[in-house]
């Protein structure tokens, strides 16, 4: 599997309605919580900058956000972003 780009995954993130089970993570890493470090979804280069400032865990975990093909909207979808 080919590893997204650090603008691909901003662009999927962005793509990400605010209620894609994929927003529900022990990280607390929300919509609201990407919108802020990105000023609101305008500066993927500021985004980069945080993201490389977090953890490993979390850092899988925003790589692993879904494409346009597998999103997920709220809790009667299939799960798009699992905690393990």
């Amino acid at each position: 599997m080919e590893v997204a780009t650090e603008q691909e995954v901003f662009e999927r993130l962005l793509a990400l309605p605010p209620d894609s089970t994929y927003w529900k993570n022990r990280w607390m890493f929300t919509k609201p919580v990407f919108l802020n470090e990105s000023m609101q979804g305008n500066d993927p280069a500021r985004f980069g900058m945080w993201l490389g400032l977090q953890s490993k865990a979390l850092t899988n975990h925003i790589y692993a956000a879904p494409s346009n093909a597998s999103f997920s909207r709220g809790p009667s979808g299939p799960s798009a972003g699992s905690d393990s």
